[in-house]
């Protein structure tokens, strides 16, 4: 009798279970999300990881200008929870598709609400007294700051449908926050190194405004007078005359820009000429938007320091200032990672208040132990008024750093902590400090004697 009984059990023990699981991944939240733009769909998959479903809307390699919905498009827009959207002209083809489809529980992202948006380039803001019509800039998306900005209002939107989800969404975009943070922290400390009195630049299309706006750079001219709009001959003159009259030494085009009219430009002018990329063409992956941003500030920041003239002190301080950046990225990340695998229960208000101060303290001393070291090591090779922007960069990082560190914390802390075990913590983020502060001076070490020895 038993011999018969137990495979029955055990058949009906493995219904049970299945029956149990399939019950728990009905009842968790699993948005089915689409994304209008490439840049949406890169933010949005680093914002849900595994635990959504995000498809694009227009299949890779289409123009979404000129893109004309087909019917499979409509039938994957009715069966979506959200739909992410530019907002302000990017993507029109989305308009005609959400009035045409029977989807009432859609819930439309609109990325451009909240955000300081900046007219089309020669139009004006509304507080300039025109009465005519203000174009804003649709190209929202090629820029770091407003990119984060938001990611961080899509990862409050999507917390709202799946609040179960919400925290890790709120933690996905904060460690992605902070390698584009870097990213753009590092184009900074190389371009305050550079003497630019002399840069005059102008681009193909106004596409890239948001981005030279954040790195402190004016645009002189624009060439196109919209995106996949060719230039009539009369423009293209005209365009030549204001490049020449401004004096621009640089022309940034776009990768797939016709090179006719590059060529015309080059020949006219004498302009230097890089490729930037519009963040528009391509397959979607979760890592195209940050691969494409770093080669586009890569081409700005090659531009800027072949028209200062090799005033650049070095590439050693690029590398350098990018080495260390790197590292205090890891080095934060690290204790991120050690605060949510060891604080797994909530600590009372007054332990938080006592890791905390004691986190603050350590990333104080390192600040001030970092800028002494590295003022002595380069004392003697960048000049002084280098110097002060460097260390005025480090402080940055390092209180962006501090912030991070704090913010994982506190979002870790739940319960109480048993003393030895705040203590291994602490012992963890020490030395992870310490590992943060030699890394960043082995970088020092060796390029420093190299740079001084070309300056005599």
């Amino acid at each position: 009798m038993e011999k018969i009984l137990r495979p029955q059990f055990v058949l009906v023990l493995c219904l049970v279970l299945s029956s149990m699981q399939a019950y728990a991944q009905e009842g968790k939240c699993r948005l089915n999300i689409g994304a209008s733009l490439h840049p949406y769909y890169s933010w949005t998959k680093n914002i849900v990881g595994d635990e959504a479903n995000v498809t694009s809307i227009i299949p890779p390699g289409s123009d979404p200008h000129a893109y004309q919905p087909l019917p499979s498009d409509m039938k994957k827009l009715e069966n979506l929870d959200v739909v992410i959207v530019n907002g302000v002209g990017h993507d029109e083809f989305i308009k005609p598709m959400l009035k045409a489809i029977e989807n009432d529980k859609l819930v439309v992202i609109d990325t451009s609400k909240g955000l300081p948006l900046i007219p089309v380039f020669g139009k004006h803001y509304d507080f300039e007294g025109n009465d005519g019509k203000v174009s804003y800039n649709s190209h929202t998306y090629i820029a770091i700051t407003g990119a984060i900005q938001q990611m961080q209002m899509i990862a409050r939107k999507l917390g709202r449908l799946c609040p179960d989800q919400a925290g890790e969404f709120v933690r996905n975009v904060r460690a992605y926050s902070m390698k584009l943070r870097n990213l753009l922290q590092s184009a900074l400390m190389r371009i305050d190194m550079l003497d630019l009195n002399k840069l005059r630049i102008a681009t193909v299309h106004d596409g890239y405004s948001y981005l030279f706006q954040e790195l402190g750079i004016e645009v002189s001219a624009v060439v196109q007078p919209r995106h996949g709009v060719k230039p009539s001959a009369r423009q293209l003159q005209d365009t030549i005359k204001r490049i020449k009259r401004a004096k621009v030494n640089v022309l940034f085009g776009e990768l797939d820009y016709e090179k006719k009219y590059i060529d015309i430009i080059y020949k006219e002018t004498g302009c230097r000429l890089y490729a930037l990329s519009h963040i528009s063409n391509g397959e979607y992956t979760k890592e195209f938007f940050e691969q494409a941003m770093r080669r586009n500030i890569d081409a700005i920041v090659a531009a800027l320091t072949e028209v200062s003239g090799g005033s650049n002190p070095g590439d050693m301080s690029g590398q350098m200032q990018d080495n260390m950046s790197r590292q205090m990225q890891n080095a934060s990340q690290q204790m991120q990672n050690s605060v949510q695998e060891n604080l797994k229960d909530t600590v009372p208000t007054m332990q938080q208040k006592q890791m905390s101060e004691r986190m603050n303290q350590q990333v104080q001393d390192t600040t001030k132990q970092m800028q002494k070291t590295v003022q002595e090591k380069l004392k003697d090779s960048i000049p002084t008024m280098q110097q002060k922007q460097m260390n005025k960069r480090m402080n940055q990082q390092l209180r962006d750093t501090k912030a991070q560190m704090q913010g994982a914390m506190q979002e870790g802390l739940q319960e109480t902590l048993p003393a030895m075990q705040q203590q291994q913590v602490k012992e963890r983020m020490d030395q992870q400090m310490q590992d943060m502060q030699k890394g960043m001076l082995e970088n020092l070490a060796p390029e420093a004697p190299q740079q001084q020895d070309k300056d005599q």
